[in-house]
């Protein structure tokens, strides 16, 4: 795969679960084609992670992030529009899979599910679009799966219902802010 370290040039990317797994790798993708990213995870690997693209010369900086902490949300946010004075790209990518046959999930892990996967999107979403509708641009890309639109997997049930709303949601807010560019 060839990379155009000029396609995002002076955008700043902000990426919720992004220690490892697909969050990382849109990190790197991110960075490779020129944008300055926020790596932000709950895991504490997050600065080794943005320490990794640092020393290959990339702008990276890390937060630990709870996506289901809006006060946290909004203060890391805060942050970065103060740094950068913007955030271009917002990938919600932060996520749990509990697996579990639905007569034996808990509630607390079905909650922290449905936390961390829909409302965490929401959080994260609430707290950067007001800065990206009075630039009027920017871009929103939210991680669901291939369980959001089918919603099909043993076990899956609170995980599956969660990336269901995921892509509702995102195509209901698409209809929302398209007028100001986003």
């Amino acid at each position: 795969m060839s990379y155009n370290a000029t396609r995002f040039k002076d955008k700043i990317a902000l990426i919720t679960g992004s220690a490892r797994g697909n969050g990382e790798g849109a990190a790197r993708v991110l960075v490779r084609e020129g944008a300055t990213v926020v790596v932000t995870d709950v895991l504490e690997e997050v600065h080794a992670t943005a320490r990794s693209m640092k020393d290959q010369g990339f702008e990276v900086v890390s937060y630990e992030m709870d996506v289901t902490n809006p006060t946290q949300v909004t203060a890391i946010v805060d942050k970065v529009l103060d740094d950068f004075s913007k955030i271009d790209i917002l990938v919600n990518n932060a996520g749990v899979a509990p697996l579990a046959p639905f007569l034996e999930m808990s509630d607390e892990i079905r909650d922290r599910t449905f936390d961390v996967n829909l409302k965490g999107v929401w959080i994260v979403t609430k707290a950067v679009l007001p800065s990206m509708v009075k630039r009027k641009y920017g871009r929103i890309v939210n991680i669901s799966s291939v369980s959001g639109p089918l919603v099909v997997d043993v076990g899956e049930c609170a995980y599956g219902a969660t990336k269901g709303a995921v892509w509702g949601f995102t195509r209901a807010l698409a209809l929302e802010v398209v007028k100001y560019g986003i």
